[in-house]
């Protein structure tokens, strides 16, 4: 069993977590504006689509890949590929959505029970 101040550190963890995600949500919905159900169904085909078709595909081939010495020798390689990806993808958002902010305001509508 766990120690009564460790389960206090777990439950303000919680607290913060949810806090933030529900923050991130609310900034996203303010600088997105409103999004049409037409916008969310292309997308959904242009991106969610592939991404389930080829996912399941692509966590085998890592899988296979992971049991022999194809992905441990580039383990390192590899890890920082990832890495820069994130980043990259990471900036793109901001960047994507300062300018949206600077083309235009997005209407202040935030739902306060998110």
């Amino acid at each position: 069993m766990s120690s009564t101040g460790h389960m206090a550190i777990g439950a303000v963890l919680l607290v913060v977590k949810t806090f933030s995600v529900v923050l991130v949500v609310a900034a996203l919905r303010w600088a997105l504006g409103r999004v049409s159900v037409e916008q969310c169904g292309g997308a959904l085909l242009r991106v969610g689509l592939p991404s389930a078709l080829g996912l399941p595909v692509a966590a085998k081939l890592w899988s296979m890949g992971a049991e022999g010495l194809v992905l441990s020798a580039y383990r390192g390689v590899i890890a920082l590929a990832l890495f820069v990806a994130t980043v990259l993808a990471c900036v793109l958002v901001v960047r994507r959505l300062g300018q949206n902010l600077r083309l235009h305001r997005g209407e202040p509508s935030i739902n306060p029970w998110l």
